[in-house]
């Protein structure tokens, strides 16, 4: 089995953390914008623990 998906690229253009919550994560206040480009994050099965990078 294997599967690729497409994770676009971003920029944050301001992140503030404005507080926290009762789990302890932050809230964030921030403003993004998507690029028309993305990278190719495929995955598939293996008998052995594998990471390859290319690009």
């Amino acid at each position: 089995m294997s599967f690729s998906i497409e994770a676009p690229a971003k920029i944050n253009l301001c992140l503030h953390v404005v507080g926290r919550r009762r789990d302890n994560y932050h809230l964030i206040s921030s403003l993004v914008i998507f690029l028309g480009i993305f990278d190719t994050i495929s995955v598939s099965e293996s008998k052995t623990l594998k990471l390859n990078i290319k690009g």
